[in-house]
Order: structure tokens, then C-alpha cells, then sequence
């Protein structure tokens, strides 16, 4: 004979909504109080029937979006595995699904590790955009997840794999959804610069420019591509005013320590940050081992160039020998090739 069912409260659901609410008006620590009682309460019923999509979505989607917030990543694929679990498809959990593997990607330290995370972001934000789905109770948690919002991370992963005529086509559609849009246009800007249209990336940036950090990074590295230096410095202290705000786009810390590391090499001050950038920054100094996720994001060819012949038009070889090293390529494939090309080009000896 089978146990009785025992169900579980509706309470727990409500305190998932007032998290929610909470949320709205940003007030994070009493929300992150109202999702640890409800979370209480379900594992005090831990022999109870889960399968109540009305009583637990609620409460799993304040969970995984302030998990995700905190970039407690683990616990909030978990967290949304479980509310997929009873709400298949549910678009709001297939986009934070989305996000998690995005963030995850950005922290991989091999490159094939980073791409699969990023198609499996690509899948999530996919099917929180399908419109075939099924209709699921707290649909809207995100708000524009059917709509823009899923389409500029679709747009974003995009990007990030390097397939930019997709990603500019998606950042168009979403901009046709929501022309305002700064993420988009942010978005949109980094595609043109990417592609090498470096004027029309200023000038797409330029207009949604505000105090968030992300428009003043992607502005700082169209100066840099454009041969502006002390502009790109300008920009980029201007974005530093906003760093305490955080990025709107986790991946445009990559882009500040890029900028960051290029300007100081630059400067003749070479800073072995984090990313490809500070890498060659290490290296520049005669450093032969791997700064935090160096080898993870491959060399822009085209950047280390046009910075390799910066520093020889103003006699600053003493940086590029090191790279001549075997163990530089071995650190930044490509990187001794490139040295080779432009000496090359401007007619240069560098042997001691």
C-alpha cells in the first residue's frame, strides 16, 4: 500500500513572488530572505510530491536569477535543472539556463571548453525564444525574454563565436523589436568594430553612451583601433566611474582588461592582466608562464600588429624581442609570426 500524497505548501510559492517583488524594487537582501524561507520550507517536506509547477516555479525562479546575480553558477544550473524538471521549456528558466552557461563560458580555461559552453547558451536562449512552446505559469519573470531580451543574447553568443554577419543580423532584429535598446546598439557597435569598421563603431556607440561602463570600453577600444591613444585613455577612465555598477554584459569585463592591458603597453608600461592582452603584457616582460585565463581567447592578429608597430615607429624594440622566444608562441600561438610580419615590413633587425 502507498503513502498518502502529501502536498506541498502554497506558501512557498508566495514567498517566490514576494522575492520576485523585491527583486523589482532592488532590495536584493530581503529578497534573498523571502527565497531562503521558502527553500526552508521545501526541504521540510522533502518527502512531499515536487512536481507542482504553480508552488515551486516561483520560488526556483527568485532563487536562480539571485544565484545568478551572485555568480554562484553550480547552484543555479541546479536550481533551474530542478524547475525545467516540472516546467519543460519554461522560457524565463531556459534563459537563465542561457546566462549560467554564458557566465561559465567567460570562466573556461580551455577553448574548446568555452565554445561548447557557448553553444549550449545558444540552444537555452533558442528555446526560451521559441514560439511553439508551451504557455507555463510565471512566464515574464525576465522581462522581454520571448522578445528583445532573448534576441540580443542569441545576438551575444553569436559574436562570441566569432560568426559576426549571424550576430549583426540578430542585433538588427532585436533593434526592429526594441530600437532603443542600448544592449543591442552595444551590441551592434562591437560587431561593426569587429569587423573593422571602426568609424561606424564609434559612432553607433556614441549615441548610447550613459553611466554604465559598457558604451565607455567599447568606445576606448574603437579609439584604440582608430590610432587615437590618449582618446582611448580618456574613455577609459571614464568607464572606470562606472565599474562599481557593474557590466550590463559579463563578457565586457573580458573587453575592459583587454583595453586596460593594450593601454599599457602603449604607455611603455606593460600590465600582465587577465585575457590574451595581458598575456602579451607578461610576455613583453620576459614572463613565460600562463597570467589568469591568458590562453583561453585567441590573438586578435590584427590589434597585436597594429601595436607591434606602434612600438617600432617609436623605438621601443626592447618589448618585442621577448616575443621571439619559442615559449611566447607556445603561451600566445601566433604571437612570433606576427613579430616576424612586422619586422618584416618595417625592415628591422632586433638581434642583439
Amino acid at each position: 500500500m502507498s503513502p498518502p500524497r502529501t502536498e506541498l505548501p502554497p506558501s512557498i510559492a508566495e514567498h517566490g513572488r514576494q522575492a520576485a517583488q523585491l527583486l523589482g524594487a532592488g532590495d536584493r537582501v530581503a529578497a534573498r530572505a523571502q527565497v531562503a524561507q521558502g527553500w526552508a520550507l521545501l526541504e521540510a517536506h522533502h518527502g512531499a510530491v515536487a512536481d507542482d509547477e504553480a508552488v515551486l516555479v516561483p520560488l526556483l525562479l527568485s532563487r536562480a536569477w539571485l544565484l545568478l546575480q551572485g555568480a554562484e553558477l553550480a547552484d543555479a544550473l541546479e536550481t533551474i535543472d530542478r524547475g525545467l524538471a516540472v516546467a519543460p521549456g519554461h522560457p524565463d528558466l531556459c534563459f537563465m539556463r542561457g546566462c549560467a552557461h554564458e557566465a561559465s563560458a567567460l570562466c573556461a580555461d580551455r577553448p574548446g571548453q568555452r565554445t561548447k559552453l557557448l553553444s549550449q547558451a545558444l540552444a537555452d536562449f533558442d528555446q526560451a525564444l521559441d514560439p511553439a512552446a508551451p504557455a507555463h505559469d510565471e512566464a515574464g519573470f525576465v522581462a522581454g525574454v520571448r522578445g528583445w531580451a532573448g534576441g540580443v543574447r542569441v545576438a551575444t553568443i553569436f559574436m562570441l563565436l566569432g560568426q559576426l554577419d549571424h550576430a549583426a543580423g540578430a542585433f538588427e532584429r532585436t533593434l526592429r523589436l526594441k530600437p532603443d535598446s542600448r544592449e543591442a546598439q552595444w551590441g551592434k557597435a562591437e560587431c561593426l568594430l569587429l569587423s573593422g569598421e571602426v568609424e561606424g563603431a564609434m559612432q553607433t556607440v556614441s549615441a548610447v553612451l550613459d553611466d554604465r561602463p559598457d558604451g565607455w570600453v567599447i568606445a576606448a577600444l574603437c579609439a584604440e583601433a582608430g590610432g587615437h591613444i590618449e582618446s582611448m585613455a580618456s574613455l577609459l577612465n571614464r568607464a572606470r566611474r562606472g565599474l562599481d555598477q557593474g557590466f550590463v554584459a559579463p563578457h565586457r569585463v573580458e573587453g575592459h582588461a583587454d583595453a586596460c592591458a593594450l593601454l599599457s603597453i602603449y604607455r611603455g608600461e606593460p600590465e600582465p592582466l587577465s585575457g590574451p592582452f595581458g598575456q602579451l603584457a607578461a610576455l613583453m616582460q620576459g614572463r613565460y608562464e600562463p597570467v589568469a585565463r591568458g590562453g583561453v581567447r585567441g590573438v586578435e592578429v590584427i590589434t597585436i600588429k597594429r601595436l607591434l608597430r606602434y612600438l617600432l615607429e617609436r623605438g621601443q624594440t626592447q618589448w618585442l624581442v621577448p616575443l621571439l622566444d619559442q615559449r611566447a608562441d607556445r603561451l600566445l600561438p601566433g604571437i612570433e609570426t606576427a613579430v616576424h610580419d612586422v619586422i618584416t615590413a618595417f625592415g628591422k633587425d632586433l638581434s642583439p
